[in-house]
């Protein structure tokens, strides 16, 4: 459906909404496919697919709060896209509820691979880890290796951060965190609409610029507490900021190819090369940003030589198929898009960055993938990592089961308001932006 005039509201197709359900159905199949056969796997697909959406869902708020907080008005005729991916935020949440009810309802033995440090704690609230202690005992007599040992006193050092209770209490406060502010971000713009009081889009500046601060915190330790801590005997202290520049390339990707889709069905006609330049050219700033931290962590580490940090690279890059990953996630989320988006016709021309857009979204499962996929395999005795080349596809699969339910949902979103802000201060501006 297509309307004239900047009063335009958006309504999905049936086809849209149909193509988002089949996408959906399929990442389920894949996912319960998966878990029939390996549970452990199953559920790091599911971590995979819940985290990239949660990411991606928080992406549309922050972008909205940077714009606000610098005063930028170019953005403004593409800031309902962005408040209609936060509304995602919510499934995160729920899919972040349902791997916590799987891991801790599974009588699979080879889910302790999944959280080592959550089951250990299963019995013992906040921080005790008399269940880890006895275990260390029984193994002391069978001759377990001092480096066995030197793990579960690691565990045992991290037990007041890393314990079931907590940490389901600081997942909760996350999603509490960022909903809040999202609620109150996206109210005042469409409040604005109603009423045109300026005053709401100073309010929004307020409230993004504390949004922010809490954003930086909030996403570094959710990295920390849901993808490092899976290796809890490892750590990086750059982590969080490695999946923020993950988060911001795959966010403004997600944008584009939301955009692309958008104008394709007769929306956004006030969006123009201008905008995707833009856009083009956070998306180059992102990827060298992300290249410049992938660099800096994998350097660090590998030129300091400590055990506790070096294992994440040692137990990836010394197996033969895990190895591959190693440089693929490098070239793909790097060198690739890199050397395209140098060119500058095509950071304004929307088809071409619509493709460079999925690349890079396929690049952030790749990323994803190399941190998640191999832990079900891990040997805790050898401390090696196993690989099922099978199984690839169904972690694929399931990505694109959340990428269809993020897709639902962001079409029913964006159609509960008016497709541009036209009462907002910077809207004449941003209709009519300009970008050399």
């Amino acid at each position: 459906m297509e309307a004239s005039g900047h009063s335009q509201t958006f309504k999905p197709t049936s086809k849209a909404l149909f193509v988002c359900f089949v996408m959906f159905v399929a990442g389920m199949v894949c996912f319960g496919y998966t878990l029939s056969k390996n549970p452990a796997e199953a559920w790091s697909h599911w971590l995979i697919g819940a985290f990239y959406t949660t990411m991606m869902a928080l992406f549309g708020i922050f972008f909205c709060a940077m714009n606000y907080a610098s005063g930028a008005g170019w953005n403004v005729v593409i800031r309902r896209v962005n408040e209609a991916m936060a509304s995602n935020l919510i499934i995160g949440f729920l899919a972040m509820v349902i791997l916590v009810i799987g891991l801790l309802t599974s009588h699979d033995k080879g889910m302790e691979r999944i959280y080592e440090w959550l089951h250990l704690h299963h019995d013992h609230g906040a921080g005790s880890l008399e269940h880890a202690g006895g275990e260390m005992a029984a193994a002391a007599h069978s001759g377990q290796s001092a480096l066995d040992k030197a793990h579960h006193e690691l565990l045992e050092h991290k037990s007041p951060w890393l314990n079931q209770n907590f940490w389901i209490i600081r997942m909760v406060a996350y999603f509490a965190i960022w909903g809040f502010f999202a609620w109150k971000i996206i109210s005042n713009s469409r409040k604005q609409d109603i009423d045109g009081d300026v005053k709401r889009t100073r309010a929004n500046v307020r409230w993004s610029c504390l949004f922010i601060v809490f954003f930086a915190a909030t996403v570094c330790l959710a990295s920390f507490d849901w993808i490092m801590s899976l290796e809890p005997t490892w750590f990086s202290t750059i982590f969080g900021v490695y999946h923020f520049a993950g988060l911001f390339a795959g966010g403004v990707s997600t944008t584009i190819v939301l955009l692309f889709i958008l104008r394709r069905m007769g929306y956004l006609k006030e969006v123009n090369a201008n905008h995707f330049h833009n856009l083009g050219i956070w998306l180059i700033v992102t990827t060298i940003f992300w290249g410049y931290i992938w660099f800096s962590q994998m350097m660090l580490i590998w030129y300091s030589n400590i055990p506790e940090e070096t294992q994440f690279y040692v137990f990836r890059m010394t197996n033969p198929e895990w190895d591959k990953w190693f440089y693929i996630n490098l070239g793909w989320n790097f060198i690739v898009p890199f050397l395209l988006l140098l060119q500058q016709p095509i950071k304004r021309n929307e088809k071409a960055l619509f493709f460079i857009a999925i690349w890079v979204l396929i690049g952030r499962w790749i990323d994803l993938y190399w941190s998640v996929g191999p832990i079900p395999f891990l040997d805790h005795a050898t401390h090696v990592y196993g690989f099922s080349k099978d199984t690839v596809w169904l972690s694929v699969g399931t990505v694109v089961g959340f990428a269809g339910l993020f897709g639902f949902v962001f079409f029913k979103a964006l159609a509960k308001a008016p497709l541009q802000a036209t009462k907002d201060p910077y809207y004449e501006e941003s209709l009519h932006h300009h970008s050399a």
